[in-house]
């Protein structure tokens, strides 16, 4: 049986998580543990006593509830290991979308002897945006990631997006109930005169070079199941289908129309949702590379589960489109959570105790937090900008502008107090205050929690300069976040979230796959000097997203406002810390020279600072979200 995280046991000067039984013999000289059946019934005791007395500290249930768009994995947890794996007999998602699998799901890849491995796949460049401006997820983006990685120039070999003129429509549904009603807003997809657009071969003694590179498979039925409910696959495999039909780009419109609705499009749809004919080819592709990105890192015994590590200790999926907004529905760029379907694989097929997601995006992680809030098998800690400060010092709510976004929202029930939010009271923060966070937050939480594996949910769109988001933080905090969590000494898998800019979101990967590879760091440039060296290929939309990164960069450069003492990173982080200490498990625990087990401050006026700045946080978020 699995044995639940909410017992403690002691080891040395830290309290730890207790380690739970595996099948998987150790392949480093450490083993996983291993835990009795008393132990599991007393937790599940205990659980129930804590659930039923509903003793959390969320004071809005709406956003932090569990998500009910599909079973979690906090259900599975309490079943014995051999019944976690999908069901033979469940319906293949493959009849529930009316289409034949794209291919056998199996991997090929390049052997290299690096302990690190890459996995992409040309198709996720084909996800293409409708014939319109102001679109910041694109293909490019991972055509930049893997230029950084090949040695060569990261803007080498981009599409051009010159098309014309080109016009946007309505369009109407050709099939269900809603039959010719207009549905969507797009124009016809552009032509598909190759797959890939990438700028060539890598250079000798690349990073690219030093990796096992894996193309991602398409991701198996029964895995998108383990997250995602039928309707949401069927919801968004009629509209990939639509695209193919229509042979157009567009953006679903908020409701249906009878007539061509004379309001102006752009008040009926959300532009961070688009659907091309070869876009449900590109989001199986990347939840399948996060899936194989964490089945890379284990032997897989002739039952499909985990028997051991293997020779790669960690791997990076260069995948879009992104996924850790998804939950209910496609939102923010997200259409299946990539992250959660891999950490969802890890518990149900591979057989692994225990999982911790650790996002790093800009934005929060609020797709995962949703999937996991009340399963203690599954960690999820989000670093994310919770309130953005304009030039004129206005504080306003950051995507996805929602109240479980805050430091009170730590999980329910069983889950109570393993989902950690970090949110940022601004976004001037940089690397200091990350590397605060992690310190002093993230590290500590990893090593109690003590999981099998860690999966990073990376953006990289909190880099300075970034043309949709941006903190003040450096590329080179993500080579330190990086190591951080490989002297864990755990199965590491980062998977690709955000990030628009992509001479900055390149340098972020690259750092993280030089992390990985041991390598030393990116040596810092500054942001005139990455703008200096940025170049397009004359596209439409390439001066556009130009233009932006010098926007950026100018308001990198204005002068800024006067610090609020009284709303500073560190006093948050103390008040995340203090609530922390408060919870199940935490508060059971001990470490020698700590004040709780995460440190907190001796000085009582800091501490209340820290509760104000805390309380005033958590009231903006209310008000606005």
């Amino acid at each position: 049986k699995i044995s639940s995280p909410s017992r403690l046991t002691h080891s040395g000067n830290t309290t730890r998580l207790p380690s739970t039984k595996s099948t998987m013999p150790s392949l480093t000289g450490t083993s996983l543990g291993d835990s009795s059946s008393d132990a599991w019934e007393d937790a599940v005791a205990e659980l129930k006593v804590n659930k039923v007395s509903g003793v959390h500290q969320n004071d809005d249930g709406d956003d932090s509830e569990v998500s009910t768009c599909a079973p979690t994995s906090a259900s599975l947890s309490v079943q014995s290991t051999p019944l976690l794996g999908p069901s033979p007999s469940s319906q293949s998602v493959d009849d529930v979308l009316g289409m034949d699998s794209l291919d056998d799901g199996t991997s090929v890849g390049t052997s290299v002897q690096s302990g690190v491995c890459i996995v992409h796949h040309d198709d996720m460049q084909l996800h293409a945006p409708p014939r319109t401006s102001g679109i910041y997820e694109l293909p490019r983006r991972i055509i930049a990631i893997e230029n950084s990685l090949k040695g060569i120039d990261v803007y080498d070999g981009f599409p051009k997006r010159n098309w014309g003129n080109a016009p946007m429509r309505f369009l109407r549904s050709a099939d269900g109930r809603r039959k010719r009603l207009v549905i969507a807003y797009g124009s016809p997809a552009p032509k598909k005169r190759r797959i890939s657009h990438s700028a060539g071969p890598s250079l000798a003694g690349s990073a690219w070079d030093a990796c096992r590179i894996v193309e991602a498979p398409l991701v198996k039925d029964s895995d998108l199941l383990l997250v995602h409910s039928k309707q949401h696959l069927h919801k968004v495999q009629q509209l990939c289908g639509m695209a193919v039909r229509e042979n157009a780009a567009f953006f679903p419109l908020s409701e249906s129309f009878a007539r061509c609705p004379r309001t102006k499009p752009q008040d009926l749809l959300n532009d961070d949702v688009y659907y091309s004919p070869q876009s449900l080819a590109a989001m199986r592709r990347a939840a399948g590379g996060a899936v194989e990105a964490v089945r890379q890192l284990f032997i897989i015994d002739s039952e499909g589960r985990a028997a051991g590590r293997s020779e790669n200790r960690s791997s990076f999926a260069i995948v879009r489109p992104p996924g850790h907004h998804c939950c209910g529905d496609p939102n923010g760029f997200c259409f299946f959570n990539n992250t959660a379907v891999a950490a969802s694989h890890a518990r149900a097929v591979l057989g692994l105790a225990r999982v911790a997601i650790v996002d790093w995006d800009y934005h929060h992680g609020d797709g995962q937090q949703k999937l996991f809030y009340d399963d203690p098998t599954v960690l999820t800690i989000s670093m994310h900008v919770a309130m953005e400060r304009n030039g004129k010092g206005v504080d306003t709510i950051a995507f996805p502008a929602n109240v479980g976004m805050g430091m009170n929202h730590t999980g329910s029930g069983p889950g109570l107090g393993y989902n950690i939010n970090i949110p940022w009271p601004h976004d001037k923060v940089g690397a200091s205050e990350y590397q605060e966070a992690f310190e002093t937050v993230v590290v500590p939480a990893l090593q109690a929690f003590d999981p099998d594996l860690i999966l990073v949910a990376s953006g990289f769109d909190a880099i300075a300069g970034d043309t949709l988001a941006g903190t003040k933080l450096p590329p080179r905090s993500y080579f330190d976040m990086t190591t951080q969590l490989l002297a864990l000494e755990k199965p590491l898998a980062v998977i690709l979230e955000g990030g628009y800019s992509p001479k900055r979101l390149a340098m972020g990967s690259l750092n993280v796959v030089h992390a990985l590879l041991g390598r030393s760091a990116l040596p810092c440039s500054t942001d005139s000097e990455e703008t200096d060296s940025s170049k397009d290929d004359g596209g439409e939309e390439d001066e556009e997203d130009k233009d932006d990164e010098e926007e950026s960069d100018d308001d990198e450069d204005a002068e800024e406002e006067e610090e609020d003492e009284g709303f500073q990173a560190s006093l948050i982080l103390e008040a995340v810390r203090q609530g922390l200490n408060t919870l199940p498990p935490w508060s059971r625990m001990s470490s020698t020279g700590r004040r709780g087990y995460f440190q907190e401050s001796s000085s009582p006026e800091y501490v209340k600072k820290s509760f104000e700045a805390a309380a005033r946080l958590t009231k903006l978020v209310k008000e606005q979200a």
